[in-house]
């Protein structure tokens, strides 16, 4: 695996995948970056259902996921840490979420970055406590979208695809 906080450098045109990992919901977001500009190139969730089996439901998020790998080419995967869960039952599946998300990403050599909620958060609308409707607004501001991303999931994961672009320019 590359270096866990890559830079880009700001003469290479680079595509970095943001994830918002989720059993229920896995947000992706991939974004195109040259210089000091920026595109959305691609946005979706990942839904599972209650009705798969815990391995199915895994299977599913990977195999969507190594898809928009495949099919968008990022040089990045940046995802969100998990830095605390309302429980450990919650905790323990995020964390088989995030492995098989960072598995897909090794399996194609990309490079990968984590940051915390409260460093997306403040890098994304300069404040750390922002809350989801903010983060929402701002991604919809960012990238002049017509309307709002939903589920939240996408613009948590164009937040952390945003926030890893302006912390490895500089």
């Amino acid at each position: 695996m590359k270096s866990n906080q890559p830079t880009t450098k700001a003469t290479e045109r680079t595509r970095i995948l943001g994830i918002d990992p989720g059993l229920s919901s896995t947000g992706w977001g991939m974004i195109e970056c040259f210089r000091n500009d920026y595109k959305l190139i691609a946005k979706g969730a990942v839904k599972t259902t209650t009705k798969q089996d815990f391995p199915a439901r895994l299977l599913t998020i990977y195999n969507a996921i190594h898809s928009v790998i495949e099919t968008y080419t990022p040089a990045i995967l940046a995802i969100e840490k998990t830095i605390y869960a309302k429980n450990i039952q919650i905790a323990l599946t995020l964390g088989h979420v995030r492995g098989l998300l960072v598995l897909a990403a090794v399996q194609k050599n990309l490079a990968f970055a984590e940051y915390t909620p409260k460093e997306i958060k403040a890098s994304i609308t300069g404040n750390g406590n922002a809350s989801k409707l903010q983060v929402q607004k701002m991604v919809q501001s960012l990238f002049a979208m017509k309307e709002m991303p939903t589920p939240h999931d996408i613009a948590d994961a164009l937040a952390t695809a945003m926030c890893h672009f302006h912390r490895s320019r500089y």
